[in-house]
């Protein structure tokens, strides 16, 4: 994505004494030099994790991994820190979109640094469904791709025996879907923590208060291998709200922490019904529809028993 020209990077001397090329986000604060910074990274993500609980002593982790820059990144800084005294364990998934070169590159990706981090990675491909990344109906192609992914990986952690689903989502990623929601007139505070359900595992966000650069920078600093180009279906105008709370950082430092800060304790998410869960009839996984979405889709797809006023929302 196109950043607003933000100076984040030049020649000093950082807190450490070190001097050479520092980065400086205002977000999170800095200066910091190359060795400084992916260790700041670390401790903070780690602070949150003990200060939402994201990932309880003895828990395993299951890092939703795509080979980009912010999942790559996550997966690096879990494995470190639960090499040290935070005593949980860490795995990853990746789901294959099945897009040709572009998907093939991903999964090598995502193999190597599970490879290089000795973690266990579990790969699952679309077809093992029979569903495809397409506009389908109503829902156009990145809504199809996020519907699927969800259950899949919720299906993928239960298989695991993991506790809680961790994703790459950053603070960046937090104000669009908030923005989103309040131009939608819904009211769904940020969490970094969505509690475990009768349909869907805990999920957990770690990268929560940090920018999209930080993970960019992570990257590079410390060599994990990343998936350079973009997916070929990528429609640049979907991310385009990112440039305008960049836009707002460079204008006012700091606006991006304060008003997540203020979405989350100002916006009150209304309770939700108790909905009944059953068993999907085809594929046998908990779901609050009849049957799931994955299947309905897989459906709809193939002609089968469904047509598109019918095909409902894409997730539980």
């Amino acid at each position: 994505m196109h950043f607003p020209d933000r100076r984040v990077e030049f020649e000093g001397e950082c807190r450490c004494g070190r001097r050479g090329r520092l980065h400086h986000l205002s977000e999170i604060g800095g200066p910091l030099c190359e060795a400084c910074f992916p260790e700041s990274m670390r401790r903070r993500v780690a602070r949150d994790i003990r200060t939402y609980r994201m990932i309880p002593k003895g828990w395993k982790a299951a890092v939703a991994l795509s080979g980009g820059k912010d999942s790559g990144s996550l997966l690096h800084i879990l494995q470190m820190l639960s090499r040290g005294r935070m005593n949980f364990r860490v795995a990853a998934l990746h789901v294959n979109t099945e897009l040709g070169e572009y998907s093939e590159r991903s999964q090598q990706v995502c193999e190597e640094l599970a490879a290089s981090l000795g973690v266990e990675l579990v790969v699952a491909r679309i077809g093992e469904w029979g569903v495809r990344v397409q506009q389908t109906g109503r829902f156009p192609t990145c809504s199809v791709c996020g519907g699927l992914r969800r259950p899949i990986m919720a299906i993928l952690t239960r298989r695991l025996g993991a506790d809680v689903l961790v994703t790459g989502h950053t603070l960046d990623d937090q104000l669009v879907y908030a923005l989103k929601d309040l131009l939608s007139g819904k009211a769904n505070p940020p969490r970094p923590v969505t509690p475990q359900g009768p349909v869907f595992t805990q999920k957990a966000k770690p990268l929560f208060h940090l920018p999209d650069r930080a993970p960019a920078i992570y990257a590079r600093l410390v060599g994990i291998p990343v998936v350079e180009q973009a997916c070929p279906l990528f429609i640049p105008d979907t991310h385009r709200f990112k440039d305008v709370f960049e836009a707002l950082e460079s204008l006012a430092p700091m606006a991006k922490k304060q008003l997540i800060r203020s979405l989350s304790r100002g916006l009150r998410r209304p309770p939700l019904p108790d909905r009944p869960w059953r068993l999907c009839p085809e594929c046998g996984e908990p779901t609050y529809y009849n049957p799931c979405p994955l299947c309905r889709l897989r459906g709809w797809q193939t002609g089968q028993g469904m047509t598109a006023g019918e095909l409902g929302p894409l997730s539980d």
